[in-house]
């Protein structure tokens, strides 16, 4: 799999010791029209999240797409708006990710870092998500909720849609 799997993940640790536990990872609709497509799941094993699923991409994954990020947070039962992150999915990739979404890449059986991907097929079978390995950290412990649109820059069409539900703890 590459950094789109857990594109909405550009979130996902808060400290190293922080509990980073994924609920739900899946595709905001199931327009058949998208270019990229998800299927994931996730479970636990000893304590650990696992992940395996596969990403069907029609087209190149790399600068070209921009990743409009929606993060809510929440709040008395409720999603609130926090914040939007937009980004092309090479920079989510270096800035965000980092060796997180490398050790995805390894696990696809891709070069670790590399940007753009060809379009293709990339699956995971059973990889440990270890968030201690993600770059960005700054994110408030809560339940949070992250849609990730991915939209083709040089067409403004949207080309696939992410939901992510986790919660963060001590």
């Amino acid at each position: 799999m590459n950094q789109i799997v857990l594109v909405g993940v550009l979130f996902l640790a808060y400290v190293v010791n922080a509990k980073v536990t994924v609920k739900r990872l899946q595709q905001c609709d199931d327009n058949p029209n998208y270019k990229i497509k998800l299927t994931a799941h996730i479970r636990e094993e000893g304590g650990v999240q696992v992940v395996g699923g596969n990403l069907k991409a029609d087209i190149e994954l790399g600068d070209n797409i921009e990743n409009n990020v929606d993060v809510y947070s929440l709040e008395k039962g409720e999603f609130t708006f926090m914040l939007n992150v937009k980004e092309t999915m090479c920079n989510a990739l270096h800035n965000y990710m980092g060796d997180f979404g490398y050790d995805m890449q390894k696990a696809a059986g891709l070069k670790p870092g590399a940007c753009p991907l060809p379009p293709g097929d990339y699956s995971i079978k059973d990889h440990p998500l270890d968030f201690s390995k993600f770059k960005y950290r700054d994110v408030p412990k809560g339940t949070l909720k992250i849609k990730s649109n991915m939209i083709e820059i040089k067409t403004k069409e949207k080309v696939g849609c992410f939901e992510l539900e986790f919660s963060i703890e001590d």
